[in-house]
């Protein structure tokens, strides 16, 4: 969870991301379609911040990505390790380092990236 304002889909489509409750309670559902990046050959991201809802931080179990490709899952077993860089000064993010060889690397760049470092948060997924 961030502190940021919302920043949610402009429109529907085939996409949708989901967050659940342990008892399998739906806490939010967007339906989106992901955007075409430009010059990206073809790729595409998305990105949104969702406005929190009271006892969602205690709640979350889960959240879906589902769409015409298939379906994952981030709960909290999942572990996809990624290091979140922040500006000590501003909290804003200035990076999101994901397929690390090892976390040691990712304090070594925030050191490295500022004479005052940044913050590194390491995530593996949601969070107990």
């Amino acid at each position: 969870m961030v502190d940021a304002p919302p920043a949610l889909p402009d429109s529907a489509g085939e996409h949708r991301i989901t967050g659940r409750a342990a008892n399998g309670d739906e806490l939010f559902s967007l339906g989106f379609t992901v955007p075409e990046v430009a010059d990206g050959m073809g790729s595409s991201s998305f990105a949104f911040v969702v406005p929190v809802q009271p006892g969602w931080a205690d709640n979350l179990s889960s959240i879906t990505l589902a769409g015409p490709g298939g379906s994952t899952t981030l709960d909290r077993d999942s572990n996809f390790p990624m290091a979140i860089l922040l500006d000590p000064g501003t909290g804003r993010v200035r990076a999101i380092l994901r397929d690390m060889p090892q976390a040691d690397a990712a304090a070594a760049l925030a050191l490295q990236a500022s004479p005052d470092g940044l913050d590194v948060l390491f995530s593996r997924g949601i969070p107990d």
